[in-house]
C-alpha cells in the first residue's frame, strides 16, 4: 500500500480505503461517501440560517412612556423604538439630549402619527435609536421646543440601555 499523496483524491487518508463501487460484490448497497465540496457548501448554507435573528432580521424593541426609568439590554446591530406621546403642531419636539452617542445612536427623523384626523391633534412621535457599540449608557429624551433657548423641557424621557456584543452563531 502507497503512503503518498494522491493528486487524482486529495480527500484521500493514507491507509485507509474508501468505499469504491469497483470494491462492492454484487447483490449488496453501493457505498458513497460525500463529496466534501457539497459538504462545504451545505455548511455555508444552513450556518446563517441557524442565526435566524440577525438584528437586521428581529423586531426592534419598543418603549413607550411607562419604561421611563428601566433599564434594557440591547445587542449590537439591535433596535431600539421609543413611541412618546406629543404634537408637533405646538412647535414641541423628542429629541435625544446631547451626550453620548458611542453606544446607542440615533437613526432617521421621528414619525408622527395623529390619534386623530383634526388639526392640531396630538398623537404619538416614534424615535428610532440602533444600538452600535458595547456599553452602558442613559438615553436621554427632551420633549421641548428647539427655538426657545435657555428654557428647560417640559417632559423628559430616560432609560439605562445595555449593549453587549453579537455572538457571530448563535444569537
Amino acid at each position: 500500500m502507497k503512503n503518498t499523496f494522491d493528486l487524482q483524491n486529495p480527500w484521500r487518508i493514507p491507509g485507509y480505503n474508501f468505499p469504491r463501487e469497483d470494491y462492492i460484490q454484487k447483490g449488496r448497497k453501493k457505498l458513497r461517501y460525500v463529496s466534501p465540496a457539497i459538504l462545504i457548501v451545505t455548511i455555508l448554507v444552513i450556518t446563517p440560517l441557524l442565526g435566524a435573528d440577525k438584528p437586521s432580521e428581529r423586531e426592534p424593541v419598543k418603549l413607550t412612556e411607562k419604561d421611563a426609568g428601566s433599564s434594557v439590554e440591547l445587542r449590537t446591530g439591535d433596535m431600539l423604538e421609543v413611541v412618546l406621546d406629543g404634537n408637533p403642531t405646538t412647535g414641541y419636539l423628542w429629541e435625544m439630549a446631547p451626550g453620548d452617542r458611542a453606544v446607542v445612536k440615533p437613526v432617521g427623523e421621528s414619525e408622527f402619527k395623529a390619534e386623530t384626523e383634526l388639526i392640531g391633534a396630538g398623537g404619538k412621535i416614534t424615535l428610532q435609536f440602533e444600538a452600535v457599540a458595547p456599553g452602558q449608557t442613559v438615553l436621554k429624551l427632551i420633549y421641548h421646543r428647539t427655538f426657545e433657548k435657555d428654557v428647560p423641557p417640559i417632559k423628559t424621557f430616560e432609560v439605562t440601555v445595555i449593549v453587549q456584543t453579537q455572538s457571530p452563531l448563535f444569537h
